[in-house]
């Protein structure tokens, strides 16, 4: 992975991290690959709760992965008090593999180009 910074651009929140890949080998970031990259950016720094990625159900568009992340607490157990309302969405940029959040309402805008479908091997809650 590619080091890691954080900035703004527009009203999105940027993290970078980019995959390095050899000459030849596709630019395009596997899915695989993003969610190790919202795991190595976000988590070291997360502060409420234990960080926790809920990748049951895999959510793109043509452009980006989105994720589900948060305190582990109310993702898995339902407790409230860990909770954050009104934030955004972690997403991964598919050509790039920069991470940057997104605000919801953003998010809400692309829904219509939003394809999702059940992970076959999630990691969810361990």
């Amino acid at each position: 992975m590619g080091r890691v910074c954080t900035g703004r651009r527009r009203d999105t929140r940027v993290c970078r991290a980019r995959v390095r890949r050899p000459r030849g080998v596709s630019t395009t970031v596997s899915y695989d690959e993003a969610r190790q990259l919202v795991i190595d950016t976000l988590a070291p720094n997360w502060q409420d709760g234990a960080f926790c990625l809920d990748d049951r159900l895999i959510v793109e568009d043509d452009e980006l992965y989105f994720f589900k992340v948060g305190a582990r607490e109310p993702l898995v157990s339902g407790d409230i008090s860990y909770a954050r309302f009104g934030g955004g969405v972690a997403g991964v940029v598919k050509s790039t593999g920069m991470v940057v959040w997104i605000p919801e309402i953003r998010v809400a805008l692309r829904a219509q180009s939003l394809r999702m479908r059940r992970n076959p091997r999630p990691q969810f809650g361990r």
